[in-house]
């Protein structure tokens, strides 16, 4: 598969923005060690319980987001620990690589 020099362009340039986060992405790693450090010292019990309130929090202002831009859109429940697992996955990801920057 042959790429235009188009998109040849925009995947560098792509690539180029994942490898080097802004300063929003650094800060936020930043502020966040505290915090994940802290929940890796709480029984497994309360971890789960932190978990789902913030999962429940985060689709609650999703829904909210949704809503606002008008229509029908509509944000269905989607729960699957396949999609949970690769989303978690995804994160460990980067905070590795803040924690790497």
């Amino acid at each position: 598969m042959k790429l235009s020099k188009a998109d040849l362009d925009e995947l560098r340039r792509a690539k180029e923005i994942l490898e080097n986060p802004g300063l929003a992405a650094k800060l936020s790693s930043l502020a966040g060690a505290p915090l994940e450090k802290g929940m890796r010292l709480l029984p497994a019990r309360l971890q789960k319980g932190v978990h789902e309130a913030t999962q429940a929090a985060l689709m609650k202002a999703l829904a909210l987001a949704v809503r606002s831009l008008g229509g029908k859109a509509r944000l269905r429940q989607v729960s699957s620990p396949r999609i949970e697992a690769r989303i978690e996955q995804r994160v460990s990801r980067v905070k590795e690589y803040g924690a790497k920057a």
